[in-house]
Order: C-alpha cells, then sequence, then structure tokens
C-alpha cells in the first residue's frame, strides 16, 4: 500500500524527469553534441532506479 499523497508526489518525479529530459533532447536535435534518450537511459538509469523505487520506502 502507497498513500496517496505519496503517489502523486512520485508521479510528479516521473513526469518532471520526463519533461526534462525530453527538452534536452530537442533543444540539442540540431546540434553535434546530441542528447538522445539512450544516452539519457545509460547515464540517469540510477536516478530513474530510485525514483521509482520511491514507492518502497
Amino acid at each position: 500500500f502507497c498513500p496517496f499523497y505519496k503517489t502523486v508526489g512520485i508521479l510528479s518525479n516521473m513526469i518532471a524527469f520526463y519533461d526534462m529530459a525530453r527538452h534536452a533532447v530537442e533543444t540539442t536535435a540540431q546540434s553535434d553534441n546530441k542528447i538522445t534518450w539512450a544516452m539519457i537511459r545509460e547515464h540517469m538509469g540510477e536516478i530513474l532506479y530510485r525514483i521509482s523505487s520511491m514507492k518502497f520506502k
């Protein structure tokens, strides 16, 4: 069981992370040093894991 306020907080963090990642991908799309979803997943995997496991803490 996860309290509703905690679920809302976790979802807010996930959405914020997604929005920032999407912004990084879009703003670097035309540059030489592109940021891709694969790069984000590779370098930020630990952060993604920690966000998703907040439910259990």
